[in-house]
């Protein structure tokens, strides 16, 4: 079985993440979604420098794939950047042989649904 952490976020990121949730399993169930924290309402709980605490980094590592709805950005000295551009620029300098798609806008579902699993066999 594959391993998602998923990042809920906060704000509208819970009602997102959550129907997301429901529609990925019952595209391909046999994928475990790992709780995995992270984001500003985290670190205005948790403080620190970084709105990603090192357990988040560990997980998102540890898993096949990672999901991360909206998140608020504290705006706090240090923290110009949300957590979803430092998911962002972090993975793109550590992943330089990993491949992207733009499926576009006139992708069918059948593509959606096989570009989403096709990652996670």
């Amino acid at each position: 079985m594959k391993k998602a952490a998923v990042i809920r976020g906060d704000g509208t990121g819970l009602e997102l993440v959550d129907s997301m949730m429901r529609v990925i399993g019952a595209m391909s169930p046999d994928i475990e979604f790992v709780p995995c924290v992270a984001g500003g309402e985290w670190w205005k709980e948790n403080g620190g420098d970084s709105l990603i605490p090192d357990e988040a980094w560990d997980l998102l590592h540890e898993t096949d794939a990672y999901f991360k709805g909206p998140t608020t950005t504290p705006g706090a000295v240090g923290m110009a950047d949300g957590a979803d551009a430092i998911i962002r620029v972090t993975e793109q300098t550590i992943a330089e042989g990993i491949t992207t798609y733009d499926l576009g806008g006139s992708a069918s579902r059948s593509d959606m649904t096989d570009a989403i699993t096709g990652h996670l066999e």
